[in-house]
């Protein structure tokens, strides 16, 4: 089996699920930029997850998130019942990936 290095150790990480919108608040940025950044800046949660850990917490938090307001949909509808969801796909990882705090 012949394996292309320039697709291994490879993260790609969507904010929503194929066919599906991310929502941006106009003044807080995207959602699942908050819920990422909520689990990076927690050190007990960062200094002992993996990668893909990481990810599937931040998705269980972009799940528990709702809007305090309907939100405007494409078709010019406004719903209050939003479920969110990130997507995030893994190729080749060869090694496990961690990030660590400085004071670490």
């Amino acid at each position: 089996m012949i394996c292309n290095l320039a697709y291994s150790d490879l993260v790609r990480v969507y904010p929503t699920v194929d066919n599906n919108v991310s929502i941006i608040g106009e003044f807080s940025g995207s959602w699942f930029i908050q819920a990422l950044c909520k689990i990076l800046s927690d050190p007990d949660k960062t200094n002992y997850l993996e990668l893909r850990e990481i990810l599937d917490a931040t998705a269980e938090e972009l799940a528990k998130k709702r809007p305090n307001q309907p939100i405007k949909l494409t078709d010019g509808s406004e719903s209050d019942k939003i479920a969110l969801s990130l997507e995030y796909t893994v190729t080749a990882m060869s090694k496990k990936f961690y990030f660590r705090h400085r004071n670490q």
